[in-house]
């Protein structure tokens, strides 16, 4: 029987990345399924970013997570000169919209430089509070509508009539419902509205 003491630890099949110029490593292609699972759980900011499926969970990992998010946001300098080099401004626009969505649903109204920077959907994982809401739409009417979907996920019908968007029945619908003590997924009974 060896020494084990004295063994050098056996390196990382990513180990190599490190040894690579900042532009290199960060558009690499390495695939590895414990830097997906990290990101997916928000522990850790993968070293490369050159697969879609890694992306993604980074992605996941920003909507999330807050602490993550605010990491890959120290991040976004540095990676979207590579990212634009490879054809991929759209990844980009994901992780920006991304970002700006983590920001509102924490109660942080973000600047938002272009329409391309809107996030869609503000409600999920986290709904945002009723007063962040309010202070998005005073900052940008244009979202009005995002807005008043978090209000019918939330159950905010109150607010979702201060807003006063323009009718759309289904989320009043399910701004009522909510509000009921109903949630997404739910069944409806008749009569909840």
């Amino acid at each position: 029987m060896g020494n084990k003491k004295h063994e050098k630890p056996k390196p990382l099949a990513g180990d190599f990345l490190d040894k690579l110029p900042t532009e290199k490593r960060l558009a690499s292609d390495f695939y590895s399924a414990a830097d997906c699972e990290d990101a997916i759980h928000g522990r850790r900011i993968p070293k490369n970013f050159g697969r879609r499926v890694l992306q993604l969970c980074v992605i996941r990992g920003i909507r999330h997570y807050y602490g993550f998010a605010q990491d890959m946001e120290r991040l976004m300098p540095e990676l979207t000169p590579v990212l634009d080099a490879k054809s991929s401004h759209e990844v980009v626009l994901e992780f920006i919209r991304a970002l700006n969505a983590r920001h509102i649903m924490s109660g942080v109204i973000p600047a938002l430089s272009s329409p391309e920077e809107t996030p869609y959907c503000i409600w999920h994982p986290d709904v945002p509070s009723k007063d962040t809401l309010r202070a998005l739409v005073k900052k940008y009417p244009q979202m009005i509508y995002n807005a008043a979907r978090a209000c019918a996920i939330g159950g905010y019908l109150d607010l979702y009539k201060e807003l006063d968007p323009l009718p759309e029945v289904h989320v009043a619908e399910e701004a009522g419902y909510a509000a009921a003590g109903g949630g997404p997924g739910q069944p409806r009974k008749p009569g909840d509205l």
